[in-house]
């Protein structure tokens, strides 16, 4: 994770496939699903989509078998952020909803935030925007809680791009 988000994408991929083969040999279920959304997203941040999403999608087949909530709602956002890359609206839609349906109701908010910010984009794109403006104030509302800058410019900026594309300017 650490090489992950310092752009070290290589290294990123060779922990995780240390931290997976790990995982399995001593039947660690929750690391070994970890380990493959990392895997993920090494792939993904080198720009191989089609590694990504294999990964994303193994995560959440093993997390839905296992009955884990947190890691299947983690899978489904990373897949709804590879997704929204690719420009697939209702996949996206699918997968940060039920992604939310877990985060929300359980104050996990910098990834609430992260999936009302994905639902909102999509809403819109479709041009339904009382509902995208609806969601990026839940975003900008979730990310004001974590208290991390980053992650609430990034609410801050879809909801601003919207009002301005309406031409108001609070």
């Amino acid at each position: 994770t650490n090489f992950y988000n310092s752009g070290k994408p290589e290294l990123a991929e060779q922990y995780a496939q240390q931290a997976l083969d790990e995982a399995e040999t001593n039947q660690m279920e929750s690391l070994n699903i970890s380990s493959l959304v990392n895997l993920g997203q090494a792939h993904a941040a080198r720009g191989d989509a089609v590694g990504g999403e294999k990964y994303y999608q193994e995560a959440l087949t093993r997390a839905r078998r296992h009955n884990v909530p947190r890691l299947v709602a983690l899978s489904l956002l990373s897949l709804a952020g590879m997704h929204a890359q690719q420009g697939y609206t209702d996949d996206v839609l699918r997968e940060a909803r039920e992604a939310l349906g877990y985060f929300g109701p359980n104050e996990f908010t910098m990834e609430a935030a992260n999936c009302y910010t994905l639902i909102g984009r999509c809403q819109r794109d479709r041009g339904d925007l009382a509902a995208a403006q609806e969601s990026f104030q839940h975003s900008v509302e979730m990310a004001e809680k974590t208290k991390d800058p980053s992650l609430i410019a990034q609410s801050e900026e879809s909801l601003g791009s919207l009002l301005v594309s309406q031409e108001q300017y609070p």
